[in-house]
């Protein structure tokens, strides 16, 4: 029995030789002369007529083409099918859903709707510039659309690195900014957790370097509130500071004010401030001019001279 490839090509003979009997009428050619050599005869009459029978089945198959396979042209309206990575090197323009459960190496891909499920999905990899750039739902009422929603179970939602620049540029121009976020009037990094049986820290900071872990500065002539401010509406501290280098001589909490300003304020309904004694018993025969110090015995003292190498600091009881 015929494949239908082989049926094809019959049917496409025949086609071709009524086309030409076609023209030999139309320019009314001597019957003497010999017909041409791919004219019917009576022999391809014959076989054509199994292929009579299936005609209007191959003819119903020839209108639309077979599902590609690898290594086949991509058609339109049909499954295709490859088993090794398809690169796309011109611009893709998507207008409608898109899912991808292999691996999509593109140059250029706009997609307004995009659904990516693998175990290493996507790979952003751009030498210079920006790499990926997301925009949100934009319309004229302020109910715009999140940019970016990501969620994750039991591990990081986002991880941000910007430690491999040295991979590809010298040592000397290693300085990427992991994060960058910017607003024009909205919050710029807002962060909440909803488990109020959590012992994790909201927002944590592991830093190496030899400047500040966290910096945070108000440009605002006019802004009379709190550049970081911490509210605590339990049992707990507002804000706390902390020096824990035994060796080095730093301080928990530094306030600095301006000509016209003061270096910190406190109140309180129990006391405003509140300075817990030392468990030694008088004070330190070091110090600095303004330090204050409560012994073991609760007495106050202050500092009115500086020491100095071997001499020591004059303290003053004031309690």
């Amino acid at each position: 029995m015929a494949t239908n490839d082989e049926l094809q090509e019959q049917l496409d003979a025949l086609r071709e030789e009524m086309r030409l009997l076609r023209t030999r009428v139309r320019s009314m050619e001597p019957e003497h002369e010999d017909p041409p050599a791919t004219l019917l005869t009576r022999r391809n009459l014959l076989r054509a007529a199994p292929i009579a029978a299936v005609g209007g089945a191959v003819a119903a198959m020839s209108a639309r083409p077979a599902a590609a396979a690898t290594g086949q042209p991509l058609v339109l309206g049909q499954s295709n099918h490859a088993d090794a990575t398809t690169e796309l090197d011109s611009a893709l323009v998507l207008d409608g859903e898109v899912t991808v459960t292999n691996t999509l190496t593109a140059n250029g891909l706009t997609m307004p709707g995009v659904e990516i499920s693998n175990a290493g999905a996507v790979v952003l990899d751009g030498m210079a510039g920006t790499t990926l750039r997301v925009y949100g739902g934009v319309t004229e009422i302020p109910a715009s659309g999140e940019a970016i929603v990501a969620s994750a179970s039991g591990n990081a939602v986002i991880t941000a690195v910007a430690d491999d620049a040295h991979e590809r540029f010298a040592d000397a121009y290693n300085l990427g900014t992991a994060i960058v976020a910017s607003s024009e009037r909205g919050t710029t990094v807002a962060a909440k957790s909803t488990d109020t049986a959590t012992t994790k820290d909201a927002v944590t900071i592991d830093y190496a370097g030899a400047s500040r872990a966290f910096y945070a500065q108000s440009h605002n002539p006019t802004n009379i509130n709190g550049t970081v401010t911490g509210v605590n509406e339990g049992l707990g501290i507002g804000v706390w500071g902390e020096h824990r280098n035994d060796a080095g001589k730093g301080f928990g909490v530094v306030g600095v004010g301006g000509k016209l300003g003061r270096g910190a304020q406190f109140t309180g309904g129990v006391a405003a401030v509140r300075m817990v004694p030392s468990t030694a018993a008088t004070h330190p025969t070091t110090g600095k001019v303004g330090d204050f110090f409560v012994d073991a015995s609760a007495r106050l003292w202050y500092c009115q001279k500086a020491s100095a190498g071997s001499t020591a600091a004059t303290w003053k009881q004031l309690a």
